[in-house]
């Protein structure tokens, strides 16, 4: 009713009536103030007729790049556009004032519609009430509650999406806002902070935040170094990067132990066990999904019963979780797997590493650079990108300036049938956690004697630096290679310094990686400063690889600060047995769908006993305030877990407590054995020792 068109005539005069006043109200009245809370739905589908045309205003851009992604369409946007139509088209002066998703104030999908608010209005104020879920876990920056600004007594914490309140000023002569007015409120009294300042002066009350053009002027303040446009993006340097191999049914096709996968995967392939039987026993497994190739399951089963057996070779260690490795069935079969990644399985031979990364990352703290061997998940919701050191000789193109990709696309699926390890031997006994055996998964067998990581691949191919033409050049004039570059781009992802210095941006594009005297490595003392990244970078990929055995560490004589940490205990002093080994202390659960989801567990925080920091000594810094004995149960714990790598996330996860929701015993379905007791302590040790190597200076 915005805008004229033709009407209907309705049953009833009184309503043709109401409607003919509400017409002419919006499209006559000179309306001044819209104030509105329009509906938040990012999955309300695609608008149509008028609404379209709401949506597709701001997907047009002059300055500033294209949207990117799905937000548009969310209904608050339609409102939005509303607004700002009547007010800076129609009426030509006025106020808008809503309040909504905060999505629009720096994602994305928004680039247009902040660029068109910068220049149809004067001016542009930002309340920002966060609350979010997602970004922040409802916590504000001094670790107290922050919910959101819809809670309740019946409700404490609220809608999940974090809000805003947008206030646009139209004025009637007219001048595109320079600036946005920015302010955060946090914590559990925002409705009192705005109602105490709402009618203060606006230039004290909010700080001036100048939109940066390149990263799609986002509204909220913004954290980037000076020097970050200067700097190569990921994909410069690493031009070919594969997402992570995505099963929708992790819990048919991945397992902790490998006789369980073994045992499933021979009730799938049998021909003599009905769709209904295997629908029963193992529901995931015939759950069709619109994310597979091929919808209908029961069509995928028949495809493969009629192809054969199991994929030889085709049990792979597969990196689930940051330092969680376990078991996958990977296959060609269409519609078995979600995503299987096909080019990610040619190139992840033995004795290759990947770097993981996003183009851009969800969550306010960047927790991404997890570094594998072989195969692995993605890292959260959407999809990770596993940026690999080299590239398998076959299908590429030569080291040119051409910064193309291998020409693997065209490659038949069965091709992978071919390589992958047909002459393997069948494991023997269960597969254990390799940490505290000392053995790499990619030798010939793991810590298990379980299959290698790349089935027959385990002979090195040939392969070539993944390096595009300029990082090439870049590093033959420094006399450096490819394995340099590599591990400072690792040093640089895990720098402290670097993560909150460039915040904002890692939020809105790929890491960019500083290198001196880039792009021709002309300034003073460049080889030395990369080479000493490197060898940091070096250092932490040794941590980073729980198959890696480190002396100090997890190794040899340990360091004293490093042996103190998260020691396997029991109340009584005795050695752990039995029962000891069963975590039952509510750390995870099996949610809907087969979902394994976190619980509180059993964490009781506590000061440093003076041992422990005797032992500690000059690394306790960096440990925090306090430590955690971390229980299995009520006899058995790990015994000082300092809070810092409790806390400590990589991939997006809390490391140690998104391991425990996976091992619970109504999960796993038996105890822990002790190798796995001594992985979790071999991991909170080798946090520790990231945490001081993170801490001796910036990159």
């Amino acid at each position: 009713g915005w805008e004229p068109r033709a009407t209907k005539p309705l049953p009833f005069p009184e309503l043709e009536e109401e409607r003919d006043r509400a017409e002419q109200v919006k499209q006559e009245r000179p309306i001044l103030v819209i104030l509105g809370n329009p509906p938040y739905n990012g999955f309300a589908g695609m608008a149509v007729d008028e609404e379209r045309e709401l949506s597709e205003a701001y997907r047009a851009t002059r300055r500033v790049r294209r949207p990117e992604g799905q937000g548009l369409n969310d209904l608050y946007v339609r409102f939005f556009r509303m607004a700002e139509r009547r007010i800076a088209e129609k009426t030509g002066r006025g106020v808008v004032c809503f309040i909504s998703n905060y999505s629009w104030l720096d994602g994305l999908s928004f680039t247009g519609m902040r660029e068109r608010y910068l220049e149809a209005f004067d001016a542009v104020r930002i309340d920002c009430l966060n609350g979010d879920k997602y970004k922040t876990g409802k916590v504000a920056p001094d670790g107290s509650p922050d919910p959101s600004i819809f809670s309740t007594e019946g409700d404490p914490v609220g809608i999940q999406v974090g809000t805003a309140v947008a206030t646009l000023v139209r004025k009637a002569d007219h001048a595109p806002a320079a600036g946005v007015g920015f302010r955060h409120l946090w914590g559990q009294r925002k409705r009192e902070a705005l109602a105490a300042t709402a009618e203060a002066e606006p230039d004290g009350l909010y700080e001036r935040v100048e939109p940066i053009l390149p990263l799609g002027l986002p509204f909220a303040r913004t954290a980037v170094s000076p020097d970050w446009f200067d700097w190569p993006a990921l994909p410069d340097l690493f031009p070919v990067s594969f997402p992570g191999v995505q099963t929708k049914r992790d819990a048919f096709l991945t397992d902790i132990d490998l006789d369980r996968l073994e045992s499933r995967i021979a009730d799938y392939f049998n021909a003599d066990l009905s769709h209904e039987e295997i629908a029963r026993r193992y529901p995931a497994a015939m759950r069709s999904s619109s994310g597979f190739t091929v919808r209908d399951a029961r069509a995928v089963r028949s495809e493969l019963l009629v192809r054969g057996g199991p994929l030889p070779g085709g049990f792979l260690r597969f990196v689930y979780r940051p330092f969680d490795s376990r078991w996958i069935y990977w296959d060609t079969g269409r519609g078995l797997l979600g995503r299987p990644s096909p080019d990610y399985r040619m190139h992840a031979f033995e004795g290759n590493r990947l770097i993981e990364a996003r183009e851009r990352e969800a969550k306010e703290d960047y927790s991404r650079g997890t570094l594998v061997q072989g195969l692995a998940d993605n890292f959260g919701n959407g999809f990770s990108s596993f940026f690999p050191l080299r590239l398998r000789g076959e299908n590429i193109e030569s080291d040119g300036d051409d910064d193309g990709r291998p020409s693997t696309e065209s490659l038949p699926l069965d091709h992978f049938a071919s390589r992958i390890g047909s002459d393997d031997e069948a494991p023997s006994g269960r597969p254990g956690l390799s940490g505290a055996a000392g053995r790499s998964i990619g030798s010939d067998a793991d810590a298990s004697g379980g299959r290698p990581l790349s089935g027959s691949d385990a002979e090195a191919p040939s392969s070539r630096p993944n390096l595009s033409g300029a990082a090439r050049r870049y590093l033959e004039r420094l006399g450096l290679n490819v394995e340099d570059l590599f591990h400072h781009v690792l040093a640089v992802l895990h720098d402290p310094a670097y993560r909150e210095a460039n915040a904002g941006a890692l939020r809105m594009e790929w890491p960019r990686i500083p290198l001196p005297g880039w792009p021709d490595g002309g300034a003073e003392r460049a080889a030395a400063t990369l080479a000493e990244s490197a060898a940091r970078g070096r250092e932490l990929a040794r941590l980073l690889d729980p198959d890696a055995p480190v002396d100090g560490v997890t190794a040899g004589t340990l360091q004293p600060e490093i042996a103190a940490i998260a020691r396997p205990a029991t109340v009584d002093g005795r050695n752990m047995a039995g029962d000891d080994f069963a975590l039952t202390a509510g750390w995870g659960r099996h949610g809907a769908g087969g979902a394994v989801m976190p619980g509180q567990g059993r964490l009781v925080e506590r000061p440093f006993t003076a041992a422990e920091r005797a032992a500690l000594g000059a690394a306790l810094p960096a440990l925090g305030a306090a430590t955690f004995d971390v229980h299995l149960n009520d006899r058995a714990c790990w015994s000082n877990v300092p809070a810092a790598v409790w806390s400590y996330k990589l991939g997006g996860y809390q490391v140690l407590k998104k391991w425990l929701s996976y091992r619970e015993r109504p999960v796993l379905g038996r105890p822990l054995h002790p190798d796995e007791v001594q992985h979790f302590t071999d991991t909170a040790r080798r946090i520790a020792a990231i945490l001081r190597v993170t801490g001796e200076g910036a990159v």
